[in-house]
């Protein structure tokens, strides 16, 4: 091959490897289209914590189900990552 062909073929690679960078999910980009839960009122925060089973008194101000979601987020952030502690060599 020439020095030409190659030169073509390192293009094409190229410009193959900028259309996946474009197309790759971007969490952050994700996060902003969605509502915080500042936005929203404490009824719709109290059926959003009755959507994911959790147990909540009801007629609580905003920040009591804000607190519940962010922990009831973070403990499904964190879930599965005591199984790869499993996969450790114990020598």
């Amino acid at each position: 091959p020439t020095e030409e062909d190659l030169n073509l073929h390192i293009d094409i690679i190229e410009e193959e490897n900028e259309v996946v960078k474009d197309d790759t999910f971007d969490d952050e980009e994700f996060e902003d289209d969605e509502e915080s839960y500042e936005d929203m009122s404490p009824k719709e925060l109290f059926k959003l914590c009755k959507e994911r089973e959790i147990e909540c008194k009801p007629k609580k101000n905003a920040k009591y189900y804000i607190n519940l979601l962010e922990e009831y987020d973070e403990a499904q952030n964190d879930w599965g990552d005591d199984e790869d502690d499993e996969w450790e060599d114990e020598d």
